[in-house]
């Protein structure tokens, strides 16, 4: 009986060894995982700290990071800088993502840089779509590690001081100051639709005179335009009509002429199923539906058409040049 009990007594010590050894082991696992999180938290906090400065873009642009992750961008030849944009970290991409303010038509849309150059230099790409066409992807370099909100006349001052000047002498050029709504072919008089990847080489010429939205194309190689719409139950002072929506139409314009270009809601025609519909303005701040752009310069404008819900097709009719005939056909739905 007794060396019975003593075999029952070494069996329960090896299970209580074991069990012990088991939290143990889990204790030192839970440990060691909670110490690498703590050092990936202070890991990413330090970067975000390190991301905060001001940084010069090659394009002739200037971005400040502030510490409250708010950001501040201004590229030349702007009458104002945008505030309210936001920045942030992504430890896990090891990824600055920067957004960017915009109207409350389409909302914002972001710009993103792998920091694999650390904080002093990074490259901002946008997505495709919409995005590609309201930014050109731009290689940024930091100039200051203070931060202050900018005049126009003050970042027009760092740009030049910066301007063909690379802090680490990798670009000796001076870059072209004119903002491009995306990468577009230069066909006359209207290239295809070009491809959707974010790099800068340009698409190849088609006679063909038809796109998609979001859509890039050019006209006699010197005016470009970025062209998106989008389908509303509503746009502002113009509720929801039972049976209808609204096609809210954003165009991008770059002008590289010599003489300004008149460009408004009168180039464009709206067909839902081969019907033409009626215009429409959008009365919100900031947004106008004509402008006159002048040589080297950018704008935007905004309007909308409302088509029957039950539409199987939306189209859109540009056409640059009152004077021709020459005109592209845009398909939104």
């Amino acid at each position: 009986m007794a060396k019975k009990r003593s075999v029952y007594f070494l069996i329960i010590l090896v299970i209580c060894a074991f069990t012990f050894m088991s939290i143990a082991s889990e204790s030192g696992t839970s440990t060691s995982s909670n110490k690498k999180e703590k050092e990936k938290e202070e890991a990413a906090e330090s970067m975000k700290s390190d991301l905060v400065g001001t940084y010069y873009g090659v394009n002739g642009s200037i971005l400040v990071l502030f510490e409250k992750e708010n950001a501040d961008y201004f590229y030349s030849g702007q009458s104002e800088v945008t505030h309210n944009n936001t920045w942030e970290y992504d430890e896990d991409e090891n990824m600055l993502i920067v957004n960017m303010k915009t109207t409350a038509i389409f909302g914002s849309y972001s710009v993103k840089a792998e920091l694999t150059e650390g904080v002093e230099e990074f490259y901002l790409i946008a997505e495709d779509g919409l995005d590609n066409l309201r930014w050109d992807d731009e290689k940024y370099y930091r100039i200051s590690d203070d931060t202050k909100i900018y005049t126009p006349n003050e970042c027009e001052k760092l740009i030049e001081e910066n301007r063909g000047t690379d802090p680490l002498n990798e670009i000796t050029a001076t870059p072209t100051p004119t903002k491009k709504p995306a990468p577009t072919a230069t066909a006359t008089p209207l290239p295809t639709k070009p491809p959707t990847q974010t790099s800068a080489t340009t698409a190849a010429a088609s006679s063909s005179n038809k796109f998609e939205v979001p859509c890039a194309m050019s006209y006699n190689t010197v005016y470009e335009f970025g062209i998106n719409a989008e389908l509303r139950d509503s746009i502002p002072y113009y509720d929801a009509v039972s049976g209808y929506e609204y096609v809210v139409v954003q165009v991008i314009c770059n002008n590289n002429d010599s003489s300004d270009y008149f460009i408004s809601d009168l180039n464009f025609q709206c067909y839902a199923d081969n019907k033409l519909c009626d215009s429409y303005y959008i009365l919100a701040d900031g947004v106008e539906s004509s402008a006159t752009v002048s040589s080297g310069r950018s704008a935007e404008i905004y309007f909308a058409y409302r088509v029957p819900s039950s539409a199987n097709s939306i189209e859109l009719e540009f056409s640059p040049d009152w004077l021709s005939s020459e005109k592209a056909i845009i398909t939104v739905k």
